[in-house]
């Protein structure tokens, strides 16, 4: 008997209900990205934003992660004046 092996591993496959500010809708996640969102079927009226809801997290204008002024880490409040000037 002879298996047979794949050179590549099978995608990580995920799918579930989530709610979200446009309704409730399946989601569907594939090698840890969202591939698909789509209104559950009991939704009579599916909001049309849904088509590019799984696209935003990964938008290029989308902030990474949290920012702050350096001003702000060393000084506090104090540091409003210098806002859009500092790194």
């Amino acid at each position: 008997m002879t298996e047979s092996i794949s050179k590549k591993p099978s995608p990580d496959f995920r799918e579930g209900t989530s709610v979200t500010h446009w309704g409730v809708v399946k989601t569907t996640v594939v090698d840890g990205k969202i591939s698909k969102i789509e209104p559950i079927p009991e939704d009579r009226r599916p909001s049309p934003n849904l088509k590019a809801l799984a696209e935003l997290p990964y938008a290029p204008s989308r902030i990474r992660y949290p920012m702050v002024r350096e001003s702000y880490l060393k000084e506090g409040i104090a540091s409003r004046d210098r806002r859009g000037e500092d790194k």
